[in-house]
C-alpha cells in the first residue's frame, strides 16, 4: 500500500514565539495582568520571524537545486519523494520561550496525512541544497498534522527545539 501525500506550501513561512518572563523582565513583554487574588501574571508577547532560507528537494531530480522556487512542496510517493527545508534566525529573545509555532500556508493541494516536521542541521544553503546533499533529520517527529486543507494556515508546535536565540532549521 502506498500512501501519497502531496502538499504545495506557499512561501509565507513564519516562526512565532510566545515568550514568558519566567520571573525575569522580558524585553518584548506587555504589562502584568492582575488575576483573582491580586497575583501579578505576566502576559506573553509574540515575536515573529520570517524564514531566512527555504528550498525543496526532489528524489526524482536528485542533483537539482530548487532554492529559487517560489513555493515549497512535500510529497511521499514511490521514488518521487519531495521534502522542504526552512531556516530561521531567532534573535531578541531575553526570556523563556513558552511556545514556538511554525506556520505554513498550504496553497495547491489538501492532504489527508501530514506532512510532519523534523529538526535538521543548519549546514545547508538555499542555493546549494539538493536531494543528494540534503542534511538528515536530527531527531524524531517534532509535530505532525493529519488533514491539511487547501488555502489554509497550518501551525506546528516546535517549542521543543526553539529554546531561544540562534539558528534553527526544519524539514517537512
Amino acid at each position: 500500500m502506498i500512501i501519497k501525500v502531496k502538499a504545495r506550501i506557499f512561501n509565507a513561512i513564519v516562526l512565532m514565539l510566545m515568550l514568558t518572563g519566567n520571573g525575569q523582565p522580558v524585553k518584548a513583554m506587555s504589562a502584568p495582568f492582575h488575576a483573582y487574588g491580586g497575583q501579578n501574571l505576566q502576559t506573553g508577547s509574540t515575536l515573529t520571524f520570517a524564514a531566512v532560507a527555504d528550498a525543496h528537494v526532489e528524489e526524482l531530480h536528485p542533483t537539482t537545486n530548487n532554492g529559487n522556487s517560489d513555493y515549497l512542496q512535500v510529497e511521499n510517493a514511490n521514488n518521487r519523494n519531495t521534502e522542504s527545508y526552512i531556516r530561521f534566525t531567532v534573535s531578541g529573545v531575553t526570556g523563556t520561550v513558552q511556545s514556538a509555532r511554525l506556520r505554513v500556508y498550504a496553497t495547491t493541494n489538501s492532504s489527508s496525512n501530514g506532512p510532519a516536521v523534523y529538526g535538521t542541521s543548519n549546514t545547508w544553503t538555499e542555493s546549494g541544497i539538493t536531494w543528494n546533499n540534503r542534511p538528515g533529520r536530527t531527531g524524531g517527529v517534532i509535530d505532525n498534522k493529519d488533514e491539511i486543507n487547501k488555502n489554509a494556515w497550518v501551525e506546528y508546535n516546535v517549542t521543543l527545539v526553539v529554546a531561544g536565540n540562534g539558528t534553527v532549521s526544519f524539514v517537512l
